[in-house]
């Protein structure tokens, strides 16, 4: 009796254990095909009945399921790891151009859809960068020059920024390259305006010392252009040779005097009305 009692407790055992293995496999299946099925339907592929499966051992069953998520999983990771790396590109031309990523929208996993959408967006961007990194180029060669032709620095961080910084660190947005094309308009202003200061005060020179009669080397003051500084040095030049005008403020109006009584001579009036004119003149003087 003993005997067969010990030979029970091992077959219900045995049995205990296969009912166990049994529910854990079954459970297994219906784990893996659950899984299967979401892994199909975020990939886009159509699930088909599997007629094999009916033919095999609940055990090979669920090493086929098994072995068909891995693979699935594997895929997922792929198809996110080439979303991911499209997206990394594309960041990297938004960030070089103060761009907006591409909005793209999708259930479950990005489509090849897509990723053609975000391709193309930062190709576009890769262009958009490449044509404001040649205009970028043109304005700040022009900027430099200006530079050197005032004799200027940058006025703060950000104007040497521009002119000083590697153009790859240069994050080239639409309002750096409106602030790059205002700064490039005021040296250019700058410029004419100090032609034209300079033109104006030579020209004041040249009449002062030519009533004056005084010496003064013009033709060395000629430039093509005219620095910030040396418009300086001309308006002292000037304020000076308007200082020695007033010392000669006598010969000068004796000589606009005597100019005037030449084109006074060549009018048509009458003797009476000369002689009331030159009187006035000398009276005034």
């Amino acid at each position: 009796a003993a005997v067969h009692q010990h030979i029970d407790n091992i077959y219900n055992t045995m049995i205990e254990e296969e009912e166990q293995n049994l529910d854990k496999i079954t459970k297994n299946i219906q784990k893996y095909d659950r899984e299967r099925n979401e892994l199909r339907r975020d990939l886009g592929i159509k699930p088909t009945a599997d007629a094999e499966e009916a033919e095999l051992s609940l055990v090979d069953v669920e090493y086929k399921i098994r072995s068909e998520v891995t693979k699935l999983r594997k895929v997922k990771d792929e198809r996110m790891k080439v979303y991911e790396d499209a997206r990394m590109a594309e960041k990297v031309y938004c960030d070089s151009t103060g761009s907006l990523p591409c909005e793209v929208s999708f259930d479950r996993l990005p489509t090849d859809a897509n990723l053609r959408q975000i391709e193309k967006h930062t190709n576009a961007l890769k262009e958009l960068r490449a044509r404001r990194e040649e205009e970028f180029e043109l304005m700040t060669n022009d900027i430099r020059a200006l530079y050197d032709k005032l004799e200027l620095e940058p006025l703060n961080s950000r104007e040497r920024q521009i002119v000083c910084d590697s153009i790859d660190s240069v994050t080239l947005c639409g309002e750096m390259m409106e602030f790059t094309k205002s700064i490039l308009q005021l040296l250019e202003d700058e410029m004419q305006t100090n032609n034209e200061a300079a033109k104006e005060i030579i020209n004041k020179m040249r009449k002062i010392s030519e009533k004056l009669k005084l010496p003064c080397d013009l033709a060395s003051k000629q430039r093509e252009f005219y620095s910030t500084r040396v418009v300086g040095e001309l308006q002292e030049e000037l304020t000076e040779l308007e200082q020695e005008r007033k010392k000669h403020m006598k010969l000068f109006i004796e000589s606009a005097s005597t100019g005037l009584e030449q084109e006074w001579n060549k009018c048509f009036a009458s003797e009476k009305d000369k002689l009331d004119f030159n009187a006035k003149v000398d009276q005034n003087l």
